[in-house]
């Protein structure tokens, strides 16, 4: 990308605080992001379903390694039971 690479990332927040908790974080160097979607499944509940970067049309598993690498990922938050889903998608350029 132009300026390096992007992050991508979930916040969670208390409705009285103004200023969210990073839940979820990573690399992500493409502007397709139709395979991330969050869902509550209840109130205590969330599933975060991500899809990966395909780095390259010549597939190097070390260059993808390092444009999807994951930099936090909680199971947990303030009650919340956050699931973690792969959609099999990858984004090329």
């Amino acid at each position: 990308m132009w300026g390096g690479p992007d992050t991508l990332y979930v916040s969670l927040r208390n409705p009285y605080d103004r200023i969210g908790d990073k839940v979820y974080s990573r690399i992500y160097e493409f502007d397709d992001f139709s395979a991330f979607n969050l869902q509550w499944q209840t109130p205590t509940q969330l599933t975060i379903k991500y899809g990966e970067c395909n780095a390259s049309y010549v597939d190097d598993d070390q260059t993808n390694a390092q444009e999807n690498k994951v930099l936090q990922k909680e199971a947990n938050w303030g009650g919340i039971a956050i699931q973690y889903v792969d959609a099999k998608y990858k984004a090329r350029r």
